[in-house]
């Protein structure tokens, strides 16, 4: 049997305190590792949306720009004219404006 003196005994809490110091390290450590973890999933994901954003910005203007030459070239074809035609100022201005207007909504959609 061991004999319980006031060395073994401080031995022994000092063992205890080494094993309690050491398992909450290791748990800070823990904590501290999936909060990186969860902060660069985060920024990942945060990546991810903004790109999809430019994408989609991207892909708006664009769809402005093909509505703009395909509603030109239906005024060029309503005046029996080939694609791509000179138009009267007014409708070439109203058609500009259109377009301009339509890439502004995508940029309040999706952002500059």
């Amino acid at each position: 049997m061991i004999k319980l003196n006031m060395h073994n005994t401080a031995l022994a809490i000092g063992v205890l305190v080494c094993l309690v110091l050491g398992y909450a390290m290791h748990l800070n450590y823990k904590v501290k590792t999936e909060r990186l973890n969860f902060e660069k999933a985060n920024a990942v994901k945060e990546d991810m949306r903004l790109i999809q954003r430019a994408e989609d910005l991207k892909q708006c203007k664009q769809e402005a720009w093909n509505s703009y030459d395909r509603t030109w070239d239906n005024e060029c074809a309503s005046r029996y004219q080939s694609p791509g035609c000179g138009l009267p100022t007014y409708v070439a201005e109203g058609l500009g404006e259109m377009k301009e207007t339509a890439e502004d909504n995508c940029i309040k959609l999706y952002g500059n």
